[in-house]
């Protein structure tokens, strides 16, 4: 190996060269509102009605400045597009070196590798309302409302993508509520209120999902150690094209492009569900006040929350195409349905047998919220005020919602609204025992308290306002999510969520089970945060002017409790079965060990059922370790001057 292109691991020789020339978010709204008052209709009625009319829009240009190579030294690849896509380079090298092995002479090397944005889309949504204020007289008060939303959203490709609608009868939401005074003082309200919720598109899934986002990995066996022959030409993606090699690059064998922002759009296989309905959820509220005396109350509410539709991107693999639409849905189904893949040639077309007949039901998204809150509170009159409040809630199901919490994609969760990991994969419905995902959720935080107080003090010529806040939370759940099918972002929980194995490693490697921690979580979060705020006017000849100091400092005691673990066991390897071919172009994934039920122990050793079908993982030095911690103590300083 040549002295000159040895260097330590992630050494780049260049600064990160992706450039965002203008990501341009910009946003336009209108609303008028009109009320009448009537008197005389079995009690006082407030009616009230509504139009609202939005407009935003996205324009972006990031791209890397040249080209973009990654080198993986002396390492296998293993190939995405198809299980033959590598069988030149191998053949060759049987020949060559005696190893049918998917790498050149000192490894393989990547152009591209990153993810870069194009275009300009908009989207635009309307919406109206009716809505009354029933005081009926009696102590009774109603609320009686309906929604109706429309919302349009084209894609950044309109050539290739298609523009998702959704009508004003697609939207329909309904608002129920009253309060009644008990006793008729005015010192007991009851209350309760039913809704139906909808959510408007974001933008993010037209962006990474409908011609925006571009990501293609130009796959080479290295066999020459000099890099600086690797010389890339194609102006945008880090230098690998939409389709074959890479234009510049005549070093190294090529193996195959990666379309790793591959979007389903074939008419046989459309990558919209036609019927697709909008992300909605309901809710019902429930609870007493009592205003124990004029000024303090004590508060009770009950919530209850529950997911209907959600909408997310789909897959049967990272690299098949993506699909959108609504979880659980017959669309949905990926694995019961012929699907549109590429063949070993590049060629699409239809399946006529399904990925896998024998694997269980497509999953509905679950999300579930049930919360109990009790709060005793003193009003903000005379010189203090507060509030003390305790909330049991439980919040389970499979679906974390639009930012997703599990811990997927590095650890820290996915923030991109309807493009989630939750769904990508089928596997990431179910455990390994078979059954179907369903537990706390990660930022399921059954016991919580908060107390927070302000005492006014009137001096040096004005009024200060000193505020503390003292919280005390439950932890989070734990688990080990298990790397199924892609990477460790799409994983399964090995014993459900909220339950961590403690591994030990064998004296030849293998995984060894020493124990399991049921309802496991991270330890109580409790932080301590104060506010300091100063009005004073700097002349009494000018009485609309006011001078503010104010200091808020969050984290007073710079705890630094740890907020989330390494949950993924495995350093290297991926429980990824192989089968017998069905048709060309098949994945070759065991779907059907996958998903109903399996000992995910051989699987991590590759042994047992999975003896033959894929390598061994290696257990990860870090798993069971904090990876995020609370923020630190901030300290912010502001100024004001109001006239």
């Amino acid at each position: 190996f040549p002295a000159a292109s040895l260097n330590t691991a992630g050494f780049a020789n260049i600064p990160s060269n992706l450039a965002t020339s203008y990501d341009a978010y910009k946003r336009k709204g209108f609303n008028l509102d009109a009320s009448y008052f009537v008197s005389h209709l079995a009690g006082t009625h407030t009616f009230k009605t509504g139009f609202f009319w939005q407009s935003q829009s996205n324009g972006v240009l990031t791209n890397f400045q040249g080209g973009r190579v990654d080198l993986f030294w002396n390492t296998e690849y293993t190939p995405v597009t198809s299980t033959t896509a590598c069988d030149g380079v191998k053949s060759a090298n049987l020949a060559r070196y005696g190893k049918s092995i998917c790498q050149g002479n000192y490894g393989y090397f990547v152009v591209g590798t990153g993810v870069t944005n194009t275009g300009v889309d908009s989207q635009t949504a309307h919406a109206y309302y009716i809505q009354d204020a029933w005081n009926t007289g009696k102590g009774l008060t109603l609320n009686l409302g309906l929604r109706l939303d429309q919302e349009e959203t084209p894609p950044y490709d309109p050539n290739r993508f298609p523009t998702v609608r959704f009508g004003w009868g697609d939207k329909i939401a309904p608002r129920i509520g009253g309060a009644y005074d008990l006793f008729h003082n005015g010192k007991v309200k009851v209350y309760a209120s039913y809704g139906k919720f909808y959510d408007i598109l974001k933008m993010g899934l037209a962006r990474g999902s409908f011609g925006s986002d571009y990501w293609h990995n130009c796959v080479y066996a290295m066999d020459d150690a000099s890099f600086s022959g690797i010389t890339p030409t194609f102006p945008a993606g880090g230098g690998c094209p939409a389709s074959g090699p890479a234009p510049g690059v005549t070093v190294g064998r090529f193996i195959e492009n990666v379309d790793f922002r591959a979007t389903k759009a074939d008419t046989r296989d459309p990558a919209v569900q036609a019927d697709m309905k909008p992300m909605s959820q309901h809710e019902f509220v429930t609870g007493v006040d009592w205003a124990l005396t004029p000024n303090w109350s004590l508060e009770s509410r009950y919530s209850r929350k529950r997911l209907d539709n959600t909408i997310e991107d789909m897959a049967i693999t990272d690299n098949l195409g993506f699909y959108i639409g609504n979880p659980g849905s017959r669309y949905a189904d990926v694995l019961h349905r012929p699907v549109v893949i590429p063949d070993a040639k590049g060629n699409d077309y239809l399946t006529t047998v399904p990925f896998c007949a024998e694997c269980p039901a497509v999953v509905k998204p679950n999300r579930r919220y049930d919360g109990l809150e009790i709060r005793l509170a003193k009003r903000a009159t005379g010189r203090y005020f507060g509030a003390i409040s305790y909330t049991y809630s439980q919040l389970r199901g499979n679906y974390a919602g639009l930012t997703n919490s599990d811990p997927t994609d590095g650890g820290g969760g996915r923030h991109a609204p309807n493009t989630g990991r939750a769904f990508d994969i089928p596997t990431m419905t179910y455990l390994p025992n078979g059954k179907v995902d369903d537990g706390p959720l990660s930022t399921d935080r059954p016991h919580t308290g908060k107390i927070f107080g302000f005492v006014r003090q009137k001096w040096f010529g004005g009024e200060t306002l000193f505020g503390l806040t003292q919280l005390a939370y439950q932890g989070t759940p734990m688990g080990t999510c298990l790397p199924v099918v892609g990477t460790g972002s799409s994983c399964q929980w090995a014993e459900g969520r909220g339950n961590f194995v403690n591994f030990t490693r064998a004296s030849n490697g293998d995984f060894q089970v020493a124990s399991i921690d049921y309802g496991a979580r991270t330890p109580v979060l409790t932080q301590t945060d104060i506010s300091v705020r100063h009005e004073f006017r700097p002349s009494s000849s000018h009485e609309n002017q006011r001078l503010v100091f104010e200091v808020n400092m969050a984290n007073l005691f710079n705890q630094h409790a740890p907020v989330s673990y390494v949950q993924g066991p495995t350093a290297a390897g991926v429980i990824n079965p192989t089968r017998a071919s069905r048709f060309s172009g098949d994945p070759q994934t065991d779907w059907g060990l996958l998903m109903n039920g399996y000992n995910y122990v051989d699987a991590l050793n590759a042994k047992g059922a999975f003896a033959g079908k894929q390598a061994p993982a290696t257990l990860a030095n870090r798993y069971g370790l904090p990876q995020v911690f609370q923020q630190s103590r901030n300290v912010r300083l502001a100024i004001r001057f109001t006239f």
